[in-house]
């Protein structure tokens, strides 16, 4: 999630907090930060200004804010009222979300979940009632931040479920029905992630309808927002600016600095989509100059960012380089490690045009230092949540075997005592007696046959962690050797450039950066191509849990059409022609984000074996019962012993300029189209041409 859904979080965390108080503190200014200290003031009313002052350094000062938060856990601790528990596991939620502490975040929101049901019995605590839908909401908003969209959605229904409760006996709370209203905003924002924009449109429009219901202008305001978010990733910038624009007129007339400020950002953003470089720029200026006049610190690095990015389309690389250092040094003090990396990578793009090759390649190893950390970090925490469903699938497994061990033990007992009384009343029934012994153990031989059933699938699911891992070792161990040759070769020519003693006329020194270039361009495919294979094992893994991979109808050729735009630089270095062929109307239902990948690796890989000069045809056919796509190119071809092994090994081959690459691209996507029930079919003449069709069911679950 970016800095602006992070801020909307923080809205909600703040309306939890305030919702807490007899009384809202209308302009706190930090002036409560001494006055709670007095110990001759009531526990509740220090409190309340201890909160007050909270939430003003959280957007100032962390350090002082980690201080305050102890100090409030002390008086808590002291009173020992559940309320103030559920405000201070609030506070602590909003402190490490601020921190990009997600795990922390949630789990405090979900303490403040459990401390109000354990006493939800308690009809004096409606306040901890009320509360309950705010916590699912803010669930809901840090698990789409981290990509989990369908666990968000989960979250948000179950915010629906309490307001609807809580609305069918007090119809008329207004509180609770603005929240409502918001509710089906967020649920059009989750299903945006999706790409489904039939539930999108559903959930925003129905958004917008109950706020003008309930007649909120802030909820209307909120619903159009996001709305106007979604209008501009679709495509639709010029009535997303219109939106935008209108917003920005209605917050300023309210004097809501903060939303103003966030409405101007997403106002750069379309002028940015419109190539208005400057325009963008412009607005970005004075989101800097506002957000920091008004103190709002995560909008002002937020801005800083945005403004640096939008400089790089002005073609001016002294200015962006100036702006980049300046967020660099923000970014750094609030340890924002994801943004730090991202302008690295920028800057060392830049340093590289203007052909200052040493600040380029530190800056690049910088960002891929960073990068590793933050790949290392989320590896773990995949690990962490792997390991925990296991735990609890084992728990499970063994819980029910206590269960059905106990309910043998009892019927044997229980039949045992009939049998011994009918023998002491009557020897007669004995042949009643064997007809019942022979009825238990048929069951009791059932019950044993399941229980081996599940132990089978216990060693199962261990055997295939235990493939996974192996597979992670053994890519991981490729990968980082193929990238040893590339980073060498450039580590030795950047020391040979740097050495005043070697006579190297200017032909060699042109050759020898050109070979540079090639083996960072080597480097960067190598390092996408593994975020790819990595981002698809979690995703794997994941559907694994949950069975279910999401279908949504698209525009096939749009799809294309993208891939091509994103490819052109590699082209371009080839002079190869790749023609869409595909017809503009043509939709199909599938998963985009899968076939975007395989469609990019299958002309990544034409473009990489075509001559010079050559050509690439990406066209469409569909029948009753499937799609096929077709990626022709008149390049090298295959002959028969490659064409047997093109989906069994990573053997990778340098394409017609000397390109090379991990091998894993082919691999990926076979692997991907399997997971959507398709397949990949290929036909080639050695020296002609390759055709690459993939083949997708159209009636796929």
């Amino acid at each position: 999630m970016n800095h602006i859904n992070r801020a909307l979080y923080f809205i909600f965390i703040s309306y939890i907090i305030f919702c807490s108080n007899d009384t809202i503190a209308q302009d706190n200014n930090g002036n409560n930060a001494e006055l709670w200290q007095n110990i001759e003031l009531h526990d509740s009313v220090r409190l309340k200004m201890l909160r007050d002052t909270i939430w003003y350094f959280i957007d100032r000062d962390l350090n002082k804010t980690k201080e305050l938060i102890v100090d409030y856990q002390k008086i808590v601790t002291k009173i020992g009222n559940e309320r103030y528990r559920v405000d201070l596991c609030n506070i602590r939620s909003a402190y490490f979300n601020y921190l990009g502490m997600d795990d922390s975040s949630i789990y405090y929101l979900e303490e403040s979940i459990d401390i109000i049901k354990a006493i939800e019995s308690d009809s004096s605590f409606v306040y901890g009632k009320n509360q309950l839908p705010f916590l699912y909401s803010n669930i809901a908003i840090i698990y789409e931040e981290i990509g989990m969209y369908e666990t968000s959605i989960e979250f948000q229904f179950k915010c629906m479920f309490e307001l609807e409760d809580i609305l069918t006996i007090d119809s008329m709370n207004t509180e609770m029905q603005i929240l409502y209203a918001n509710s089906n905003t967020e649920l059009g924002m989750y299903y945006s992630e999706f790409d489904d924009k039939i539930n999108a449109e559903k959930y925003f429009v129905k958004g917008i309808e109950l706020a003008n219901k309930y007649n909120d202008d802030n909820a209307v305001a909120y619903a159009e927002f996001n709305y106007g978010v979604y209008l501009s990733n679709i495509g639709e910038i010029d009535t997303a600016l219109v939106i935008f624009f209108n917003l920005n007129n209605y917050y300023k007339l309210i004097n809501d600095q903060y939303s103003q400020i966030m409405s101007m950002l997403n106002i750069s953003d379309v002028y940015n989509k419109q190539v208005k470089y400057k325009l963008a720029m412009n607005m970005s200026d004075s989101c800097i100059l506002l957000s920091e006049k008004y103190g709002f610190y995560s909008l002002y690095r937020k801005s800083k960012k945005v403004n640096f990015i939008y400089s790089i389309n002005v073609d001016d690389p002294r200015l962006s380089i100036s702006l980049g250092n300046e967020y660099l040094i923000i970014a750094e003090q609030v340890k924002d490690k994801l943004g730090v990396k991202e302008v690295l990578f920028e800057m060392a793009k830049i340093y590289y045009e203007v052909n200052e090759l040493d600040k380029a390649y530190s800056y690049l190893l910088k960002s891929k230092i960073i990068g590793d950390s933050i790949v290392d970090r989320d590896r773990k925490a995949n690990v962490s949540i792997l390991e925990s469903k296991y735990k609890l699938i084992q728990t499970n497994i063994e819980n029910k075997i206590l269960i059905r061990e106990g309910i043998v033990k009892d019927k044997f007992i229980k039949k045992q005592k009939d049998t011994n009384r009918i023998i002491i009343a009557l020897l007669v029934c004995t042949s009643i007696f064997g007809y019942i012994l022979f009825i238990g153990r048929r069951k009791m031989k059932r019950i044993n046959t399941k229980l081996n059933e599940s132990n089978s699938l216990l060693e199962e699911k261990t055997t295939e962690l235990n493939n996974y891992n192996s597979v992670l070792e053994r890519t991981f161990s490729i990968v980082s050797h193929d990238l040893k040759g590339p980073i060498g070769t450039a580590d030795s020519f950047f020391k040979m450039l740097n050495d005043k003693d070697n006579d190297i006329t200017d032909d060699q020194r042109d050759n020898y950066i050109s070979i540079v270039g090639k083996s960072m361009s080597v480097t960067y495919n190598m390092l996408e191509e593994l975020l790819i294979w990595s981002r698809q094992r979690l995703i794997w893994s994941r559907q694994r849990l949950i069975n279910k991979v999401v279908l949504s109808e698209f525009s096939l050729y749009k799809l294309v059409d993208s891939i091509i735009s994103n490819i052109e630089s590699t082209v371009f270095t080839k002079n190869i022609s790749i023609v869409n062929s595909v017809d503009t109307d043509s939709v199909i239902k599938s998963n985009s984000n899968y076939l975007r990948i395989v469609i990019r690796n299958i002309i990544t890989n034409a473009i990489k074996f075509t001559n010079e000069g050559g050509e690439i045809i990406i066209s469409f056919n569909s029948t009753d019962d499937s799609y096929s796509i077709r990626i022709k190119d008149n390049g090298v071809g295959m002959n028969n012993d490659v064409l047997m092994s093109l989906f069994v090994d990573n053997d990778s081959k340098n394409g017609t300029n000397n390109e090379q690459g991990t091998g894993l691209g082919l691999l990926i996507s076979k692997r991907i189209i399997k997971t959507i029930e398709g397949d990949i079919l290929v036909e080639s003449k050695e020296g002609v041409y390759s055709i690459f069709t993939i083949v997708l069911k159209k009636n796929a679950n």
